[in-house]
């Protein structure tokens, strides 16, 4: 799967009439506007529903395979072209309430109700993590200075650690160019930080991470999208890929990504993140900088 957002059916708490929906022919679009939507096919991965228990709750939980054809409006209706679109959704039901994982964004909403046969407002909405700007510089913040280990005050005593980040991409101050960096130790090359002193905000953060039972988590965040990446090592990986990779997002959605948000927001309240310390930060990031460069010409004229 590719970046995922959430989505929350307000609809029904029936999980067996929402996969029957899920399974049921779709209709074609008409031909009406400039793009339309045809040929659908969906498969269910698992024959019966899956459970497992996350954040001390049960989970019930399946994924659907879609397949369908969007067709660009040309002069004649056999003349339109093709593409083939597909992808994943993840259906889970967690305290009573349904809701969908799907590896679209902008056109998620629309899938999911096409896919499901809605044509009333309000029966999909959103429920993403709506990250704040400077959430994402107070991720590099802790992995940069060492402060890695947020433990869980829940009964499951989970305790997570910030290993790495891989990947940071942020826009310039005059919003007109992109800056990123990615590789395998970023955080090792300080030189490869020091856009974030020209940078007015990130935009995404790639994370490696563990967390009990899991030795290797790697997720791309964006404001409202999250994308697992490759490679995983834990307790899931003895499973089917659709099992596993299910598993995985269910994870981040209901345990970990909660747990970094309130984590984030505990900081914030307590003052230990606020705009003294993320001045103090640039300005540790800096000074290591200057260091770095000047050690570098003493070494040349040595």
């Amino acid at each position: 799967m590719g970046a995922t957002t959430r989505w929350r059916d307000t609809q029904t708490t029936d999980f067996n009439d929402v996969l029957n929906r899920l399974n049921k022919d779709i209709p074609d679009d008409e031909r009406t506007a400039s793009t339309y939507w045809v040929n659908f096919h969906n498969q269910k991965s698992f024959d019966n529903n899956v459970e497992i228990i996350l954040n001390n709750e049960k989970v019930i939980f399946n994924m659907v395979h879609y397949r369908y054809e969007q067709m660009s409006v040309q002069d004649t209706q056999a003349e339109d072209r093709p593409i083939t679109k597909s992808g994943n959704i993840i259906i889970y039901k967690y305290r009573g309430t349904i809701y969908y994982i799907v590896d679209q964004n902008s056109r998620a909403k629309k899938l999911l109700r096409k896919l499901l046969g809605y044509t009333d407002k309000n029966e999909i909405s959103a429920y993403n993590f709506d990250f704040p700007e400077d959430f994402f510089v107070w991720l590099v913040n802790r992995v940069y200075n060492s402060d890695a280990v947020i433990e869980s005050a829940s009964e499951n005593e989970t305790v997570m650690t910030l290993e790495e980040i891989k990947g940071i991409r942020g826009d310039t101050e005059d919003l007109q160019t992109k800056v990123s960096t990615s590789g395998e130790s970023v955080m090792n090359v300080i030189s490869t930080l020091s856009f974030l002193l020209e940078s007015r905000k990130l935009n995404q953060v790639i994370l490696k991470l563990s967390y009990t039972g899991h030795e290797n988590i790697c997720v791309k965040l964006q404001r409202a999208t999250v994308e697992y990446q490759k490679p995983y090592n834990g307790e899931f990986e003895n499973e089917s890929n659709d099992e596993m990779i299910a598993k995985l997002y269910l994870l981040l959605y209901i345990e970990i990504l909660p747990m970094l948000e309130q984590e984030y927001r505990t900081n914030k309240e307590d003052e230990i993140w606020d705009q003294k310390a993320y001045i103090a930060f640039l300005n540790g990031l800096k000074d290591s900088i200057i260091e770095k460069i000047e050690s570098k010409i003493r070494t040349i004229n040595t």
